[in-house]
C-alpha cells in the first residue's frame, strides 16, 4: 500500500531524469487521395464551358499532378487549403456546424528516442518512453492531457503501439477551434518498479477509454497532467495538429483562409523534422494504404514528359513505376484521421470506467492467474489509484488554500470512493487541521461529545457550512479562524 510520502517520490522521481530535447519543426498536412486528386481536374476539364478555360485547367494539371505520378503510392501530400475534390467526396469532407466530428490518431512513428548508448558493433537502447495525448476544444476550463502509452526498450524507426486511438469526438460540432497535440517523453532507466506500474497501469486505462472519453479524474489523466506540467525537459518529440471552423459565407479564393486551417474530413500527417521541408522534399513523400509514410529519391525531371495530350486528357494514373526507388520515411511523425462518424456517448464510456481500469490491467483474464493473484492485483491497482487521486487532491489544495472555499475539493475527495480507508483518513485530518475548532453551541446542537464525532465527516461538512463565509485563512496557524476586528481569535458562531 502506497503512503503519501512514498506516492510523491515515485512521482518525483520523473523530475530526476534527463532527457535528449529533440523537439524539432513540425509541419502538417493533408493527405489526398492520388486518384481523387486527378478526378478532381478531370472534372473541372469536362465540365468547363470555353476552351480557354479548359487549356487553363489542363496547364494546372501539368504543373501539379507530375509528382503523384512518380509513385503508384495512393497518398500524397498536400496543405490544410486544398479543396481539389471530386464531387462525390464533398459530403465525406465537409464538417460544418452541428455535424457529428472525430480526430482519430492512426499512427506514431518514432525515428530515434534520443537513448541509444553505441559501442563499435553494438547499440542497445536505455530509454523508457511515454506518450502523452492532449486535446483542447475550448468547450474545458483547461485541455485534457491523457497517458496512452509507456514502453521499454523501443528500436529506432518503429511505431509506437498506439493503433487507430480515438482521440476526440463531438456529436455537434460547435464550430471551435480542435487542437491535438502528442507529446513523447524518455526517461532514462527507471529502476522504481512501483512506478513503472503506475505509468504502465496509467497508459493502459489511457488507451483503454480513449482520450475522447478518458475523465479528467481519471488516473491517466491525472498523471499526463503531471508528465506535461513537470517533465519539460524530458520532451523527445512533440507533434501539433490544429483546424478551425468553415468560414462563414461563400467563397471562390483560399486566399483569405491562410493562416487558419480549416476543419475538413480527411487523412493527416504530421512530420517532426530538424529543419522546415521545402516543397521539392514534400513532393517526394508519399502514404500507403496501411498508413505507411515512404520518401522516393530525388529526381530532376518530371517521372512523366506530359500529363495531358492534345485533347486534353489526362494520362491515366496508377502507371508502372519501377524506375523509382523509395524507402521508409525516417523521420518522426503522427497520421490521424478527421471524420464524422457518430461515436457513442460519453457518459456510457464513463459508467465502464472501473471494468475498463480492471480489463487494462489484465484482471479479467482469471484463467492466465490465480484468483488469489487476481485479487492481490486488483488491490494494487485500487491502492496506485488512490494514492494518485489523493496526491493531486492535496497539492491543490496546497496551492489555494488561502480560499475557504478550496475545502469543498477535499470534502469531495474523501467522500470518493476511490480512496481506500488509509488515504480517506488523511483527507479526515486535513479537514480537521484546517477548520475552526468546532463551537459549543455546535457540539451541543449536533451532539457531539467524542474525538471521534469531532473527525466525522458529516460532522465536519456541517461545520464548514455555517463557518466558511465567517473564517478567514491564518497562514501563521495553517488553518481556517474566526476572528474579531482586533485581528484576535474567537468562536465561529
Amino acid at each position: 500500500m502506497l503512503n503519501r510520502t512514498r506516492t510523491c517520490a515515485l512521482l518525483m522521481a520523473i523530475m530526476l531524469c534527463t532527457g535528449c530535447q529533440n523537439i524539432g519543426s513540425n509541419s502538417s498536412y493533408l493527405l489526398k487521395y492520388k486518384k481523387d486528386l486527378r478526378k478532381s481536374y478531370e472534372d473541372n476539364i469536362e465540365k468547363a464551358a470555353k476552351d480557354s478555360t479548359k487549356r487553363n485547367m489542363a496547364n494546372e494539371a501539368e504543373i501539379y499532378l507530375p509528382p503523384i505520378y512518380r509513385t503508384n503510392i495512393p497518398y500524397t501530400l498536400s496543405n490544410h487549403y486544398d479543396t481539389r475534390n471530386p464531387e462525390y467526396t464533398e459530403d465525406d469532407k465537409t464538417i460544418n456546424q452541428g455535424d457529428p466530428v472525430n480526430v482519430i490518431i492512426n499512427k506514431v512513428h518514432l525515428a530515434d528516442n534520443a537513448e541509444w548508448l553505441c559501442w563499435t558493433k553494438v547499440c542497445v537502447d536505455t530509454a523508457e518512453i511515454a506518450v502523452v495525448v492532449t486535446v483542447d476544444d475550448g468547450r474545458q476550463e483547461e485541455p485534457k492531457n491523457v497517458l496512452v502509452a509507456y514502453e521499454e526498450g523501443l528500436k529506432r524507426n518503429v511505431d509506437l503501439p498506439i493503433a487507430d486511438l480515438l482521440t476526440y469526438a463531438n456529436e455537434a460540432y460547435g464550430n471551435q477551434p480542435i487542437k491535438i497535440t502528442v507529446t513523447v517523453f524518455e526517461f532514462d532507466q527507471l529502476e522504481n518498479e512501483n512506478f513503472k506500474k503506475m505509468l504502465g497501469t496509467a497508459a493502459a486505462i489511457g488507451s483503454a477509454l480513449t482520450p475522447a472519453y478518458a475523465p479528467a479524474w481519471s488516473m491517466a489523466t491525472q498523471v499526463g497532467n503531471f508528465l506535461i506540467n513537470q517533465n519539460k525537459d524530458d520532451v523527445v518529440v512533440k507533434f501539433t495538429f490544429q483546424v478551425y471552423p468553415r468560414p462563414v459565407g461563400p467563397s471562390k479564393s483560399n486566399v483569405r483562409e491562410i493562416g487558419m486551417p480549416r476543419i475538413q474530413g480527411g487523412n493527416y500527417l504530421i512530420i517532426n523534422s530538424k529543419t522546415v521541408l521545402d516543397s521539392k522534399e514534400v513532393e517526394r513523400i508519399h502514404v500507403d494504404f496501411g498508413l505507411n509514410a515512404y520518401e522516393t529519391e530525388a529526381s530532376n525531371h518530371s517521372a512523366v514528359p506530359k500529363i495531358t495530350n492534345e485533347k486534353l486528357e489526362l494520362l491515366p494514373w496508377p502507371m508502372p513505376d519501377d524506375s523509382v526507388s523509395r524507402a521508409p520515411l525516417a523521420k518522426s511523425y503522427v497520421v490521424l484521421t478527421v471524420g464524422k462518424s457518430p461515436t457513442r456517448s460519453a457518459a456510457v464510456i464513463i459508467d465502464r470506467l472501473d471494468a475498463l481500469n480492471r480489463k487494462a490491467t489484465g484482471l479479467t483474464t482469471l484463467d492466465a492467474r490465480s484468483q488469489a493473484g487476481a485479487a492481490l492485483l486488483g488491490r494494487d491497482l485500487d491502492d496506485i489509484r488512490s494514492a494518485v487521486t489523493w496526491f493531486f487532491a492535496e497539492g491543490e489544495y496546497a496551492n489555494r488554500k488561502e480560499n475557504p472555499q478550496s475545502l469543498k475539493e477535499i470534502f469531495s475527495v474523501a467522500e470518493d470512493p476511490r480512496l481506500n480507508q488509509t488515504d480517506k483518513q488523511k483527507a479526515l485530518v486535513l479537514l480537521k487541521s484546517s477548520l475552526p475548532t468546532m463551537s459549543q453551541d455546535f457540539r451541543t446542537a449536533n451532539a457531539v461529545t467524542t474525538k471521534e464525532q469531532e473527525i466525522d465527516l458529516s460532522n465536519m461538512k456541517k461545520w464548514y457550512e455555517i463557518v466558511k463565509a465567517k473564517a478567514t485563512y491564518d497562514p501563521s496557524e495553517g488553518r481556517l479562524m474566526c476572528k474579531d476586528d482586533t485581528k484576535k481569535e474567537v468562536e465561529c458562531r
